[in-house]
């Protein structure tokens, strides 16, 4: 059997091959520094084996698979986003691993959703959006900083 070091240089070679014809904004939209940093942090930090470990490789090698290399059409775009928003959820549903801002995106619009009826009881929005934002990025920032703590954000 491939050791996770093996198979993680495996794969981030493929992944080497197709992001070079990509820009660096595709890389960024398509997640590449957290879909290379994944592959070999996972399996390692989770010390996963046996069928845990053959679960996580199909589903970063169906990731590495997907992605585009070069000219797309959107469909094609779309497909891809799909799948690597299929893997984050995998992997914070399985493994509790997030990236890093995970919580803020989560937790800034639902803050602000809280935030706007305070707004609307004191009769001015303008001041329920702050408090709404407030809680949002407290909360955000203590999930995070206790993830970041427990070592559950993957480095990029």
């Amino acid at each position: 059997m491939m050791t996770n070091e093996e198979w993680a240089a495996g794969q981030r070679a493929l992944l080497s091959e197709k992001v070079a014809q990509l820009t660096n904004g595709q890389k960024r939209k398509y997640a590449v520094r957290f879909l290379d940093s994944s592959l070999l942090f996972v399996p390692d930090r989770k010390k996963l084996e046996g069928a845990g470990l053959e679960a996580f490789r199909r589903e970063a090698e169906g990731v590495v698979a997907a992605l585009p290399d070069g000219a797309v059409d959107n469909k094609g775009e779309k497909a891809y986003l799909k799948v690597i928003a299929a893997y984050k959820r995998m992997l914070v549903k399985q493994h509790k691993i997030v990236a890093n801002g995970h919580y803020m995106t989560v937790w800034m619009p639902l803050g602000i959703a809280m935030g706007l009826p305070f707004g609307v009881v004191f009769k001015n929005i303008a001041l329920g959006l702050p408090i709404g934002m407030a809680t949002g990025s407290a909360i955000a920032g203590f999930l995070n900083a206790r993830a970041k703590s427990q070592g559950l954000i993957v480095p990029e």
